[in-house]
């Protein structure tokens, strides 16, 4: 249900829901998978977040030092994060029990469990369940269902917090060597942490990718992520148009463009980087002067960072790494490829030469690579290990002043400008202040274009859109943050961050002294506050094209300055009026984004402009009967000021519903398909009546005292006439016949008025009665297998436990309980044959109760063999048999591994060409030998022992002397598994292979690379390979990347 609480917005929470009903949807026991937006609005209101609790939250605004300060949350534990789901913790039909008010009043959820809560929220809302029980504790809480979305941002800024904490520690600490300049930076960092606004989320400043959370891996020991270099490349990329101009001699990249050209973008048109390959490339070749020099920094996997600067008029490429380490061969080919095809020359060459710091940890490559590059193209001094900790203060302080600047030139307001177009200026009655749905586009398109100032739309490159083959969006050539003093061109909304004194000299007040600005090419005008209205909309909310528009439009409606489609308002028209809609609909050219009901005089909201779903939704469900005044014209729901929509000058009136007789279909398959198999498969005939002893006391108490359906003196006569007089006093009588099976009310009008030919053809519509009662198709099956067990079902007095176990397993309430259920099969058949001297030859056991019993003997025989002895089960001889029966898994990677996966994938439908996800993990294992029949080799095997190979025994003379002899034991298990990339699917174990505690990544790496090739063969494809982080499977992983170069 995500997908579409996803697409509620505020606009739909704000409004009235007359749709909604709860008795229609809640606790129905029905499964739903597409439901209507009036539901999801619903759904959305319950998770919806009381201020009390809201408010409880530190502000967003908060600096990191104030946030730190503040430290009203609870500890963070990453132990708590496993891949196991806390059954603990569960959605409840019980009552809220204790209400959050602070995020230190609730224990932190795991993630798993919060990830599983948001997956199985919609059904378990459905099902009536109104609270979330907490049973980790000695004392079981039942939170209210808004408490999911409080754990969510609970736990984001607790985690926040514990980087924070980190990073607050790590600045803290006193040294006793200190840096040369550390206590200045130091001092620097410390005023700043309180200086920046924000301490989680986007920083924003065109650094999209940019997080608070990836600020804090520079203020200690910690690997920098990409977004922090790609920070820093951009702080270098302004120092040099500040020395060189723009453009420069030397170019700077950041981390996307090397992952582009080594993933071959630059020679595959269709891949997601190719664009800013080729943007590149018209750089460095085409731009007049071009740049002679390409600055990047480069990523060696899995966790390091080197430089690299091409001499493009040169033919050098030179790399520069702290470990002195090569560059990855992948890339090394595809950047040659690039710069050959880009310069037309075959003579390049590759050095590992470029000056760098030399590292003497595991955590300081990016800086280095940073600081490598700025040595090459400013000048800077080389990173030396003596000052580790000063360059680490240094990058936090450049990052942050890059987003001071930014927050400080944004904050600054212009007086609005307008932009001359030529030609003399217009009178206030010549103009214009509406908008096209064509102009929105426009202002859209030019907001996230290259020429639009950046505060207005931060370049948003999200690593999402790049996996999913779409072009990376363009970026800025020119920062307006920092370098305020260049001149930043046109667009649609004045930026604030252009130079007042650019635009004081074109303001001009027109059209009853509002101030506007019209687009350079003339149509349209918008006033300054609606124009900071749609920048601020711009900000928030999704980044999708049709997103911003919705969001555009609704701001332009509100102020009147949107002007509609006529066309698309008739064919609005037209979804409304067909198939019996609104005859006479409520349309506004000025405001296409609602539809008056002329039926109930409702001004529905639609989801966006010119789409009638919800309008229909509206109609349809029938819930506004109000009639319309006579004679009403569709001019009547337009505004005095606005156009109607065609100037016929004739008004329509409402058709005359015509009265049509319907007689009642009844409750039939056509409704859901599982009435059919109830009429089918039940043996009753009706439901509805009073339970039989009401009508046994009524027939005979008061004449002969019986009062119970089950008293011995009773005739099979009287017994009928009990059973007759219930039949006939039933509200619900089930028709089975062969033209017409249904369900029908005994008390329903078999004829009624409707008022329209869909409502008489249409069976689902317009039942006069609703069953409120339903036979049980399980109970009437046994009622109907067993005589007597009615009497015990339908009697209400004080039953003994036997009878009202027997109640319960006709009611159905043991069905998810098929062991137990097994057990008494079992146990009750079993006497029977003890009884009629029959023996257990043959006795089939249930399913669910055999296999359970066959779990228990193999975790342990001797307590499989006590619980034999008070119940019924299966002798251990039987279970050997049928487990010697059973194929057994191959060891080592065989033809039989790819049968298994093919056979797991066909039984859960899923194509073999479809992503999958492989793992391998080792486990520990009991080390002994022991002897097994192969039955394909139709010969004994010795099994115990490390790899692939095992020991083949003739004779029990040959087991005896194998078995003196001292073998290395296998004392680990490997495993490798296969996931579908679904929930709730269960991976499949693909292979195993024993192997010794001491085995090297030189040895496994064969039985992986093995692996890999069979599934490569067999035509499978995978998008992840996961492996624990020990260093010998680091290792093998590595060997295996270098193999499949």
């Amino acid at each position: 249900m995500a997908e579409y609480l996803s697409a509620v917005d505020d606009d739909d929470l704000q409004g009235n829901n007359s749709q909604w009903r709860p008795s229609e949807w809640i606790g129905c026991n029905k499964m739903f998978t597409n439901v209507p937006d009036f539901v999801a609005i619903e759904a959305v209101r319950m998770l919806q977040i009381p201020l009390e609790a809201k408010s409880s939250l530190p502000d967003s605004a908060l600096s990191p030092a104030e946030f730190y300060a503040s430290n009203v949350l609870p500890p963070w534990d990453s132990d708590i994060d496993s891949e196991e789901i806390n059954t603990a913790i569960e959605f409840n039909a019980t009552h809220p029990s204790f209400t959050p008010s602070s995020p230190c009043d609730i224990e932190l959820f795991p993630m798993a469990t919060l990830a599983h809560l948001s997956n199985t929220f919609g059904q378990a809302w459905f099902d009536g369940k109104i609270s979330i029980c907490d049973r980790r504790s000695r004392i079981t809480r039942f939170y209210p269902l808004w408490t999911l979305s409080f754990m969510k941002q609970v736990r984001a800024a607790a985690r926040s917090m514990h980087l924070w904490s980190q990073s607050f520690a790590w600045t803290m600490q006193e040294h006793e060597n200190e840096e040369m300049g550390e206590s200045k930076w130091r001092e620097r960092t410390i005023e700043l942490l309180s200086s920046l606004s924000g301490w989680t989320g986007q920083v924003g400043c065109g650094l999209s990718d940019l997080t608070f959370e990836h600020i804090t891996q520079v203020l200690g020991e910690n690997t920098l992520a990409d977004a922090v270099l790609d920070a820093l490349m951009k702080d270098i990329e302004r120092r040099l148009k500040g020395r060189d101009g723009d453009p420069g001699v030397v170019a700077v990249a950041d981390t996307f463009l090397p992952r582009c050209i080594a993933a071959g973008a630059a020679r595959i048109p269709g891949h997601f980087g190719h664009a800013l390959v080729q943007k590149y490339t018209r750089l460095l070749s085409t731009t007049s002067p071009s740049p002679g020099t390409l600055a990047f920094p480069v990523y060696y996997p899995p966790s390091h960072w080197a430089a690299c600067v091409v001499d493009i008029t040169g033919h050098h490429i030179q790399f520069g790494d702290g470990f002195r380490q090569s560059a990855p061969e992948s890339l090394r080919k595809e950047l040659v490829e690039w710069l050959k095809e880009m310069t037309q020359t075959t003579d390049l060459v590759i050095t590992n030469d470029l000056p760098c710091g030399i590292q003497c940890d595991a955590v300081s490559c990016g800086v280095i690579a940073v600081n490598a590059i700025a040595h090459h193209v400013l000048g800077d001094v080389l990173w030396d290990p003596s000052t580790l900790r000063t360059h680490r203060y240094q990058a936090f302080c450049t990052i942050a002043d890059l987003i001071l600047a930014y927050n400080s030139t944004r904050n600054s307001t212009p007086p609005p400008a307008r932009i001359d177009l030529g030609g003399g200026e217009k009178s206030a009655a010549q103009t214009d202040t509406s908008i096209s749905a064509e102009d929105i586009d426009e202002l859209v398109d030019s907001i996230v274009d290259d020429s639009s100032p950046a505060p207005l739309l931060p370049a948003k490159r999200s690593r999402t859109a790049e996996k999913a083959a779409l072009p990376p969006p363009k970026r800025q050539k020119k920062e307006a943050v920092l370098e305020p003093s260049l001149p930043i061109p046109s667009s649609p909304i004045p930026s604030p961050l252009s130079p007042s004194s650019s635009r004081s000299s074109a303001s001009k007040t027109v059209a009853a002294g509002k101030k506007i600005v019209v687009f350079e090419s003339g149509k349209p005008k918008i006033p300054r506050h609606v124009q900071l209205e749609i920048v601020d909309t711009l900000r928030e909310g999704g980044q999708s094209t049709s997103a911003r528009h919705d969001r555009v439009v609704s701001v332009l409606i509100k102020h009147g300055y949107f002007r509609g489609d006529p066309s698309k308002l008739e064919k609005l028209k037209r979804e409304c009026t067909r198939d019996d809609g609104d005859p006479n609909p409520g349309l506004d050219i000025k405001n296409p984004k609602q539809v008056v009901c002329s039926r109930c005089d409702t001004a529905v909201q639609l989801q966006s402009i010119y789409q009638p779903k919800r309008f229909r939704d509206h109609w349809d469900s029938g819930s506004c009967r109000k009639p319309p005044p006579a004679n009403k014209l569709i001019t009547g729901f337009f505004s005095k000021t606005s156009q109607p929509l065609t100037n016929t000058g004739s008004s329509r009136r409402r058709p005359i519903a015509k009265d049509l007789i319907k007689s009642c279909p009844g409750l039939t398959g056509v409704i859901h398909p599982r009435i059919d198999y109830y009429i089918e498969h039940s043996p009753a005939t009706g439901a509805g009546a009073k339970e039989i002893n009401h009508y046994v006391k009524e027939l005979f108490e008061s004449t002969r005292g019986i009062s119970s359906i089950r008293d011995p003196r009773l005739t099979n006569e009287e017994w009928a006439k009990a059973y007759q007089c219930q039949s006939l006093d039933r509200r619900w009588q089930i028709n089975t016949s062969a033209h017409h099976a249904s369900v029908v009310s005994t008390g329903c009008l078999r004829k009624f008025t409707v008022h329209s030919q869909a409502e008489l053809d249409d069976p689902t519509v317009k039942l006069k009665c609703t069953p409120k009662i339903f036979s049980n198709p399980i109970q009437s099956r046994l009622m109907a297998k067993y005589k007597g067990l009615e009497e015990i079902l339908n009697e209400d007095g004080d039953l003994g436990i036997f009878a009202r176990f027997a109640r319960a397993v006709g009611q159905g309430r043991y069905k998810d309980n098929q062991v137990f259920l097994g057990l008494v099969e079992t146990m009750q058949l079993a006497t029977e044959r003890c009884i009629r001297g029959v023996g257990m030859q043959n006795f089939k056991y249930p399913t669910a109760f055999r296999e359970w019993g066959a779990l228990i003997r193999m975790s342990s025989p001797r307590t499989y063999r006590n619980i034999a002895q008070e119940f019924r089960m299966e002798s251990e001889r039987s279970v050997k048999n049928r487990e010697s029966k059973r194929p057994r898994f191959p060891i080592g990677i065989t033809d039989a591994n790819y049968e298994h996966l093919r056979n797991y994938l066909e039984t859960y439908g899923y194509p073999p060409n479809y992503p999958l996800c492989i793992s391998v993990d080792d486990t520990k294992l009991l080390p002994g030998t022991h002897p097994i029949y192969d039955g394909p080799a139709k010969k004994w095997m010795l099994v115990g022992l490390p790899g692939e190979k095992q020991l083949s025994v003739s004779s029990s003379e040959e087991l005896e002397r194998l078995m003196d002899i001292d073998h290395p034991l296998a004392t680990k298990l490997r495993l490798w598994a296969i996931q579908i990339p679904f929930p709730g699917i269960p991976p499949l174990a693909f292979a195993i292979l024993p192997i010794s505690s001491t085995i090297k990544a030189a040895e496994l790496v064969v039985h992986q690379v093995a692996a890999f090739d069979g599934l490569i063969e067999h035509h499978y494809r995978f998008i992840s390979n996961v492996a624990d982080g020990a260093a010998v499977e680091r290792d093998c992983q590595a060997r295996v990347a270098v193999s499949s170069v």
